[in-house]
């Protein structure tokens, strides 16, 4: 089976100094010792200088018998990062918890979502981004035992005027299956649905960096190259 790794990296990438809300985050599952049960991680960035997160996070499902898994903060993994100098401290905070799958999963799948509103003002990259919310979303197929996820976390800066590369490289448990890595447009939840957000006119999701900056993601090994040169 083929799982598709998206990856938003602008979002961590565009911002004015005085941005203050959430950067972003990271959503998976993972298959338990005990029968029929579901670990799900949730990992969120936030800048220290900003709002502080609550003790317990929901994630929304359309399984069965499953409306809302609450998601407990586990302090002793929180960790901070350095993303850029206009970030140099990101606290990543994990929250995680567990739900009972009974019967089999559709071939449409099941959906796990959890979203806030919002981002942050000063994001250069996208349209009105600062009115726009978060939506993080994973899916769970027939045969999925765990989803794929990160190999690291984005601790990434970048100098302008030269060709860099960056390590978005992830992994799967169910190593049986193959991962493939590619950008998708940062989304929100609104009138029910997980719809786009838009970029700015001069920045697209596949040239996160802008349309004259050269940029490629190998599928493959996560490697995102970025020639800021030109």
């Amino acid at each position: 089976m083929k799982k598709v790794l998206f990856s938003f990296l602008a979002l961590f990438l565009f911002f004015q100094a005085n941005a203050s809300h959430l950067l972003g985050g990271e959503m998976y599952y993972t298959k338990t010792s005990n029968l029929n049960e579901y670990k799900v991680t949730l990992l969120l960035y936030r800048d220290v200088t900003g709002i502080t997160l609550p003790s317990s996070q929901n994630v929304v499902t359309n399984i069965p018998g499953v409306s809302t898994i609450t998601l407990q903060l586990d302090a002793s993994k929180n960790q901070t990062i350095n993303m850029s100098c206009t970030f140099p401290d990101v606290e990543v905070q994990e929250y995680s918890g567990t739900f009972i799958l009974l019967g089999s999963i559709p071939v449409t799948g099941y959906d796990l979502r959890w979203d806030l509103c919002c981002r942050p003002n000063g994001i250069t990259n996208l349209f009105n981004g600062g009115n726009s919310g978060f939506a993080i979303q994973a899916r769970m197929f027939p045969g999925a035992i765990n989803s794929p996820r990160f190999l690291n976390l984005p601790s990434i800066s970048g100098v302008a005027g030269k060709k860099q590369y960056f390590d978005l490289s992830a992994f799967d448990p169910d190593t049986q299956d193959s991962i493939y890595i590619e950008f998708t447009n940062p989304k929100e939840y609104t009138s029910n649905a997980i719809v786009s957000v838009p970029f700015d006119s001069t920045y697209s999701k596949d040239f996160p960096f802008g349309l004259n900056v050269p940029t490629s993601l190998d599928p493959h090994s996560g490697i995102l190259s970025v020639d800021s040169m030109t």
